[in-house]
């Protein structure tokens, strides 16, 4: 089911196996009484757009509430009219204060634009980033190490043990050897802060692996394989797209996270989930196998990009 909004009004849609996007919409529109065709969904809190296509081909991803994107209009309202009837105004007002503070009147301090205060916040983390590499030292390690330590940080549920994650760096790290355990949990809980990506509080296996590739700053061969290791349950050295599709999700979710609005503003309506899914689609389809190992996503990924 999609739960949809529109203008304060909100309806549960049934996503059916046979349903294409010329369908979908004709049922959006006469639920809603709206004459112009439905092209994407839209997520207001993360401010990514969708388009129908992917919706239908991934619908167990899209669990929140969803605005609607007009293929003329736009990005419709979420709220009630009185709601955004009220978020005109208080724009209209804002304006108008500026207006006469430029006078000489009622004037106010201005503040920082939010691409400011967003670039602000992204150099933040990346010294955050940087400050962990340089006591972490991961760089030290070979590969195998560094798999190790993914191996040994997982519980049976597929996420990390924190107390195993702190106990595996200790062990590949000698230089944590005499940390004290609040300086360790402390690394433990940067690394939660900054690569938990889909906001639960914890780290998965994917995260966690996304995690290790940037703090390692190994080659992106290496990297592969490590990624392909977390994911190998079977250990038979390959994996199916329903898993590559998790780790790429996890990737471009850190990628969007660290490239900033910048990056937001290049990918248009792409998200994390549509860049991942599509990538792994395409992966699938030019290898014309169910499975694929490390060394096929590597060359498969030189080849097209």
């Amino acid at each position: 089911y999609l739960s949809i909004s529109f203008y304060g009004s909100r309806k549960m849609i049934a996503l059916m196996p046979n349903l294409s996007p010329k369908k979908i919409s004709k049922i959006i529109q006469v639920i809603f009484g709206i004459n112009e065709e439905i092209v994407a969904i839209y997520e207001p809190e993360l401010n990514y757009i969708v388009p129908l296509e992917v919706v239908l081909s991934q619908p167990q991803l899209f669990e929140s509430r969803y605005g609607l994107v007009l293929k003329s209009s736009g990005v419709q309202p979420v709220g009630k009219v009185a709601e955004v009837k009220a978020s005109i105004n208080v724009s209209t007002n804002e304006s108008k204060k500026l207006k006469l503070g430029s006078l000489g009147t009622n004037v106010e301090k201005k503040s920082p634009s939010k691409s400011n205060v967003a670039r602000e916040d992204l150099k933040r983390e990346f010294n955050r980033v940087v400050h962990l590499q340089e006591k972490l030292q991961l760089e030290e390690l070979s590969r195998s190490q560094i798999e190790d330590i993914l191996e040994h940080s997982i519980s049976s549920n597929g996420k990390v043990d924190s107390t195993k994650l702190r106990s595996a760096l200790v062990s590949f790290l000698p230089s944590l050897e005499k940390a004290k355990k609040a300086v360790l949990q402390r690394i433990i809980s940067d690394i939660t802060d900054l690569f938990d990506q889909n906001g639960d509080g914890e780290l998965d296996v994917h995260e966690l692996a996304t995690a290790l590739s940037v703090l390692w700053r190994g080659n992106e061969r290496d990297k592969i394989q490590i990624a392909f290791k977390s994911l190998d349950f079977e250990a038979d050295g390959t994996i199916d797209s329903e898993r590559l599709e998790a780790y790429l999700i996890a990737f471009f979710q850190t990628c969007f996270h660290f490239g900033g609005q910048e990056l937001m503003d290049n990918v248009k309506c792409a998200s994390p989930e549509l860049v991942g899914c599509a990538m792994a689609a395409q992966c699938f389809k030019t290898i014309g196998s169910a499975t694929i190992s490390a060394d096929q996503f590597h060359k498969w990924l030189k080849d097209t990009l």
